[in-house]
């Protein structure tokens, strides 16, 4: 099933405060919801194949966090500990068992420093989380830190949705992938 299938249904994707071990303003539900937002952004960009396995990987890739510090296993924790909890979800919108272990594998690494070239699906799944880092740093995300060189001209927009979604906590995923795609200017699927 293609990435325009997911967006059809985001309403099956909605989460809470409740699905994270450790609910935050830095790594919960508005976080998630943004990182989910531009890895939808960057598959289009890139016009990845595999964009869902990015959008799952996003999903969950905080929810094993137990607390805001730096954290190198809380990848690990979250696909250990949430990824069981989403198997069924995510098979019902075409992941395959291949699909599950790309999933497992850019959730575990995303939190490490060490990459793994030949997993396009972590690669934008930390080029989206690395966009968020505005909640961190306001002025820019460190552009180390980015593997796409186009990334780096999201990082404004990126500013404006955290902007946004301050201003509106209550927004639901629908409405923040729809304003990042109206931020940067791309048109979904």
């Amino acid at each position: 099933m293609k990435m325009k299938n997911l967006l059809n249904n985001l309403n099956e994707f909605a989460l809470s405060d409740s699905d994270f071990q450790h609910p935050s303003y830095l790594h919960g539900r508005l976080h998630t919801y943004r990182v989910i937002a531009w890895t939808v952004i960057i598959c289009n960009i890139t016009d990845y194949k595999k964009g869902r396995n990015a959008f799952f990987a996003a999903m969950v890739h905080d929810m094993g966090r137990v607390d805001d510090s730096k954290d190198p296993l809380h990848g690990l924790n979250s696909a250990r500990k949430y990824l069981p909890k989403y198997k069924g979800l995510f098979r019902k919108y075409g992941a395959s068992e291949t699909d599950l272990d790309e999933i497992a594998e850019a959730i575990t690494m995303h939190s490490l420093y060490e990459e793994k070239n030949d997993n396009e699906t972590l690669k934008i799944l930390k080029d989206a989380d690395a966009l968020d880092r505005v909640r961190l740093h306001p002025h820019k995300p460190d552009p180390t830190f980015l593997r796409y060189s186009f990334t780096w001209s999201l990082v404004p927009a990126a500013a404006e949705l955290l902007k946004f979604t301050e201003g509106h906590s209550k927004a639901g995923l629908q409405d923040i992938i729809h304003k990042a795609a109206d931020l940067a200017k791309v048109k979904l699927f």
